[in-house]
């Protein structure tokens, strides 16, 4: 993951369009919708995130079954409560995340739960967003460098993170998938700009193709799950917070167990080994 520059998100006000709120509800506000292709055919990012929640939904229903251990740990978690998967029916219907000022995603990966129910949101985007010519695996660095040419749909993504309360999010084009793990940044606090409050953040990024595929490689569709994973593992890994509370995905936690014995424990996943 490539941590970029710091950058300022704004919801932006446009045309109305209509979709339906987390609990199903339909809606009609003022508001700019995702940044997503007028139509959704077989090979659109609006497509494709529907397919892949599909593929996502299959695949966090297959892990409430498994034998892994650090799996298991983290479904005795969520036993009981049911996930949640919502992907917008065309462009112009998106699903309404974060009362009381929701803002319009492309998919939802939540639980029924009362607090912090939201794990991830994902956005399509089409070429005019990123550039036709945009070379994916790119754009961590050119945005961590100072480029502005890829903020606004980062922007976007930001404010929907900030309205659902995760800090998992991902970006959809035809080629692949910008997921994205955003926080506070130290220097965030209150700013104007033409009279609405911003927010200052950061974002670590991880571009994955649509193509990759085969053992040992970290898919698109493996991308989801695991930060799924990560967000399911308990609301205190899933909300937003600033840079310095952010648990290194590589941390792992000495602890005691039954009889005494110590182990290391995976902060995310719950696997644990010897120490």
């Amino acid at each position: 993951m490539v941590m970029s520059s710091n950058f300022r998100c704004y919801p932006r006000r446009s045309r109305r369009v209509s979709g339906r709120f987390k609990d199903g509800a339909t809606a009609s506000r003022q508001t700019t919708p995702p940044v997503a292709p007028p139509n959704s055919p077989r090979d659109t990012p609006l497509h494709l995130i529907q397919y892949s929640g599909k593929i996502l939904k299959v695949a966090l229903e297959v892990v409430k079954k498994s034998a892994d251990g650090g799996v298991q740990a983290i479904v005795e978690k969520v036993e009981g409560v049911e996930l949640e998967h919502e992907t917008a029916r065309a462009a112009g219907e998106p699903v309404w995340v974060g009362a009381p000022k929701p803002a319009p995603v492309h998919h939802l990966v939540s639980l029924q739960v009362a607090d912090f129910p939201n794990l991830v949101v994902g956005l399509a985007c089409d070429e005019s967003s990123f550039g036709s010519d945009c070379r994916l695996s790119e754009v961590p660095n050119a945005v961590a460098t100072g480029d502005t040419k890829y903020k606004w749909p980062l922007r976007q993504l930001a404010h929907a993170c900030h309205r659902a309360n995760t800090r998992y999010g991902y970006l959809a084009l035809r080629n692949g998938i910008l997921a994205c793990c955003f926080t506070l940044s130290p220097a965030a606090g209150p700013a104007r700009r033409g009279g609405r409050l911003g927010n200052d953040w950061q974002v670590s990024m991880k571009p994955v193709m649509w193509s990759q595929s085969g053992d040992k490689q970290l898919t698109a569709d493996l991308t989801l799950w695991w930060m799924s994973m990560m967000a399911i593992s308990g609301e205190h890994n899933r909300k937003l917070v600033p840079e310095a509370e952010r648990v290194s995905i590589n941390h792992w936690d000495e602890i005691q167990v039954e009889g005494g014995a110590t182990v290391l424990r995976h902060h995310y996943s719950l696997a644990e080994k010897p120490a």
